[in-house]
């Protein structure tokens, strides 16, 4: 009988070998081109600062939560997207420019926030 039973929580649950491949996509990031956070941040910083070239001192001051200084600018200036100029500042190249000239936004579902206009234009057209 259940009665005879006693309760100990939620049952633990079988393990799911596929368990490990589902994640949620709507908190999935993806990082472009194989750049790490650290090195986004960096090249974010440039859009912020709007300038085309940032001083070492500048790119060690970003704060990054897993850590910064100037690797994430050396690996940049490796990969194309920084390069080191004579004055010891690390300056945008093409690449890094276009990167920036992106306008990313975010893939979300409509809600009914954004649909609610689109169904007030139609309604007014059908009337």
């Amino acid at each position: 009988m259940a009665s005879d039973r006693c309760y100990a929580g939620p049952r633990a649950a079988a393990p799911d070998i596929t368990l490990g491949a589902v994640y949620n996509t709507a908190m999935a990031i993806v990082l472009p081109d194989g750049l790490t956070s650290q090195q986004i941040r960096v090249l974010q910083e440039y859009r912020r600062m709007n300038v085309q070239a940032l001083t070492i001192e500048a790119i060690q001051a970003i704060r990054h939560p897993t850590g910064g200084g100037e690797m994430p600018a050396v690996r940049l200036a490796a990969a194309g997207w920084l390069k080191l100029d004579e004055s010891g500042s690390y300056a945008l190249t093409e690449k890094g420019s276009e990167f920036l000239a992106i306008e990313a936004t975010p893939e979300v579902a409509e809600t009914s926030d954004t649909l609610a206009p689109a169904a007030r234009e139609s309604g007014a057209a059908g009337a």
